[in-house]
């Protein structure tokens, strides 16, 4: 997509996510919406009009071509667009503006309930582009600017709603917002802290720590090094092949897949998904369906299968073959992967409970004490969860844990799901595990790279504490390498399987922290620079990060004092410090830069009942202290 609002210099920020449905307030009939724009400009690559919209109003959106209408809304400085009604049977491609005025395709676009929606913040650029492969002439550019102005390409109307909303008809906290404003102020604010103090307490314990890091999506070798307990199995690459008719299995390339992670020294995290083609509904569609950075698969393959009865006879075959006959003590299994997302299941929530009842039955019938649960939705979506626990409340289906997917931008969202699911839990009389079985930094393309950084790492662990201190049971980080279709910033190492990424090192960090939770306090917490500690009888530890959503000044540094108390007296202890930052531990500093290093290290003087260390910590930094007994 070329410039088209010439001499204005903007930057993008926006992504894609899957909002919740539309919530459309009542309005009134003798009054028509009015046209604000109407543009038809055949096609070419120049804005007709630019219009300034009103804040607070709600935009009606009615595209030329096959598209259906979308909408236009606004929350403060936050403003939305959206186009729904899509089909699920063609592909699209979304085009986003980079900073440069280069265009990046994203091919085969995920579209979730058939919507496609973006968000930015006032101030900024959002250009939109969509079309249809097979159907050139049917296209929609639509350009969001500063100062919430509108401009769009292509045969477009854009029809003020009569009625003036107080806040927008859609839950836009239920979106991921795609930027936070410029944090200058909180970083001026830490700079006058000098210096941050940050103060663990040895003798305040805590409780176990559910070492949250210790899951991950996939498996390569090195993820030994980072002692990952729980890895998530799912897709074709685990059930290709294995079920080649009805009552025939071949466990060849099934068991290679398994028996790669168990050496590791983890367990698999099964997720049932994918319906052998001698399963599929007669008359089911052959064509294929991809999502981003997925293989194709065919539509029959997550349609329901057509027998819960066969299902279930593979599902009771396949936990007998895991848990009875190689021993393998397989502990988790998921029902489905994203069943709400069309790309991954092609039914509805009620055949979905179905399912879900037919597998956990077999399941149990072949090892009673694996744990099965679900929905595995994309995002956090309470009907389908709801759904779920009263379905099992009412028929008495197990329901070990709850699984969901969350993508974030801000830490704090892992932690308020959490405390959204346990309270809707306590409405069933159900008490289930709460399983996070993919979570990162919510998709983007501006921070791509900068994912890829130390940025990543501080995420990271800025999420583990918050979903820690939720008391969130398991997580899985998604994913343990790059996947190239999805960029290069969603793995612990890059996609050789092998280059470790400033969030390895991080893990590789929490991976050298006790067992229970020690009590730390941090005088920089409001300014996002925070602390997480832990002991047990081979030493004590505390990981310090510096984290802010949005853009900082990447130079800025702040001074630590770093105070350990209540030390044993009996004990001598060697000291070391590791850091994280753009010169250290970061493969994009050199080949012999990406490994975890030690900056510092020495002998705490001894029957001494406090220990301090002063730091610099960058901002989007890490640094850990370990104290080792001696």
């Amino acid at each position: 997509m070329k410039r088209i609002i010439p001499g204005i210099s903007l930057v993008l920020l926006a992504t894609v996510c899957g909002c919740a449905g539309i919530r459309r307030e009542p309005q009134a009939p003798s009054v028509k919406p009015r046209t604000v724009i109407s543009v038809d400009c055949a096609g070419e690559e120049t804005a007709d009009r630019v219009e300034t919209l009103a804040p607070g109003y709600d935009y009606t959106l009615i595209a030329g071509g096959r598209y259906p209408q979308g909408r236009v809304w606004f929350s403060g400085d936050r403003v939305a667009f959206e186009i729904s009604g899509l089909d699920i049977a063609n592909r699209y491609i979304l085009e986003l503006e980079t900073p440069e005025y280069e265009t990046m395709d994203m091919p085969q676009t995920v579209v979730v309930d058939g919507k496609l929606a973006a968000s930015g913040w006032k101030g900024e650029l959002l250009g939109i582009q969509l079309s249809k492969e097979s159907v050139e002439d049917t296209r929609v550019v639509v350009v969001l600017i500063s100062e919430l102005q509108f401009a769009a390409v292509g045969n477009v109307r854009l029809l003020e709603n009569p009625l003036r909303y107080p806040h927008p008809p859609v839950d836009l906290s239920r979106c991921e917002p795609f930027d936070e404003p410029t944090p200058d102020e909180l970083i001026a604010a830490t700079r006058t802290l000098t210096p941050v103090t940050v103060v663990v307490d040895a003798g305040d314990r805590r409780g176990a720590l559910n070492r949250l890091w210790e899951g991950t999506m996939d498996i390569v070798p090195r993820a030994a090094d980072l002692d990952i307990r729980q890895v998530r199995l799912w897709g074709t690459g685990l059930f290709m092949g294995t079920y080649p008719s009805e009552g025939v299995y071949n466990w060849e390339r099934f068991d290679k897949v398994v028996e790669a992670v168990v050496a590791t020294g983890a367990k698999p995290f099964i997720t049932m998904t994918l319906v052998p083609e001698w399963l599929w509904q007669r008359g089911v569609s052959e064509e294929f369906i991809q999502a981003p950075g997925v293989p194709p698969r065919r539509i029959g393959a997550i349609t329901p299968p057509r027998s819960l009865d066969l299902w279930s006879n593979l599902v009771r075959d396949t936990v007998a073959h895991l848990n009875v006959h190689k021993r393998i003590g397989v502990e988790y299994l998921e029902v489905w992967n994203e069943p709400t997302a069309q790309v991954f299941w092609n039914g509805t929530l009620e055949e979905y409970l179905q399912l879900y009842e037919a597998t956990a039955t077999a399941a149990k019938k072949a090892d009673p004490s694996i744990k099965v649960g679900g929905p595995s939705t994309a995002g956090l979506q309470p009907e389908w969860i709801r759904a779920l626990m009263r379905h099992c409340d009412d028929r008495g289906v197990p329901l070990d844990f709850v699984s969901w997917h969350c993508f974030s931008r801000d830490p704090s969202r892992y932690a308020a799901q959490v405390a959204y699911l346990r309270e809707l839990g306590a409405q069933f009389d159900l008490q289930p595990e709460l399983c996070m079985t993919a979570w990162n930094y919510a998709w983007g393309i501006r921070e791509k790279e900068r994912l890829s950084s130390s940025f990543g790492a501080s995420y990271a662990m800025a999420s583990i504490k918050a979903m820690e201190d939720a008391g969130l049971d398991r997580a899985i980080y998604f994913a343990s390498a790059d996947w190239p279709g999805l960029g290069t910033y969603s793995g612990l190492v890059l996609s050789d399987g092998v280059t470790p990424k400033p969030v390895y090192n991080a893990f590789k960090m929490l991976s050298f922290m006790g067992n229970e939770r020690v009590g730390a306090t941090s005088t920089g917490e409001k300014t996002g620079l925070d602390v997480l500690a832990a002991g047990d009888d081979d030493g004590l530890s505390a990981i310090i990060w510096w984290w802010l959503a949005g853009t900082g000044d990447e130079q800025a540094a702040a001074a630590v004092n770093l105070t350990f108390t209540g030390l044993k007296r009996h004990l001598r202890y060697r000291w070391e410090m590791y850091a994280i930052d753009d010169v250290t531990s970061n493969f994009s500093a050199g080949k012999d830069k990406q490994e975890l290093t030690v900056v510092a290290s020495g002998e705490v003087p001894e029957r001494a009942r406090e220990f301090s260390v002063d730091a610099s910590l960058p901002l989007y930094g890490v640094q850990m202290v370990r104290l080792i007994p001696q």
